[in-house]
């Protein structure tokens, strides 16, 4: 059902946030168990998983993005194997080795003078769950190119 006016149903008036339909793999995580699940939809302020078999999933989790990302989450409902995540806190990257060796290997790159490489490298790696870090690493970027511009032009003279 619809809001007058608004052009939005019921269900995002009261979530706060239009969500985008994908279909990503991911994991919840709660203790010490790990159970693989798709997202349905996200959104800034949450998730709709679909886990692969009903399961009895507590009220504090954490949703683990391919990307590495985590995002801190309370379950809000759960239907068969569907259920709604609200995130209550920021994502974090995720800290694990091979994330670690890729960042070498894209300092290797920006080392070797390939201004573009190393961005490439991590934007393939699906390495930006979080858009500040990406935002940050596309502004560095810029600001090396810029630099490597201006260096060769004064090379010119």
């Amino acid at each position: 059902m619809e809001q007058e006016g608004t052009g939005r149903s019921n269900e995002q008036g009261r979530r706060g946030a239009d969500r985008n339909r994908v279909l990503k793999g991911a994991q919840v995580i709660f203790g010490s168990s790990t159970l693989n699940c798709v997202v349905l939809d996200i959104s800034v302020s949450g998730a709709r998983v679909s886990l692969t078999s009903p399961a009895v999933i507590p009220e504090i989790v954490a949703l683990r993005l391919r990307d590495g990302s985590t995002y801190p989450a309370c379950r809000r409902w759960a239907r068969g194997t569907e259920i709604g995540l609200e995130f209550t806190g920021r994502a974090r990257a995720s800290g694990d080795a091979g994330h670690v060796r890729r960042a070498w290997v894209a300092l290797e790159a920006v080392r070797a003078a390939d201004p573009i490489g190393w961005l490439q490298i991590l934007r393939s790696e699906r390495f930006f769950g979080d858009e500040a870090l990406q935002r940050a690493a596309e502004a560095a970027h810029m600001r090396l190119e810029a630099a490597l511009r201006s260096h060769a032009a004064g090379e010119e003279r």
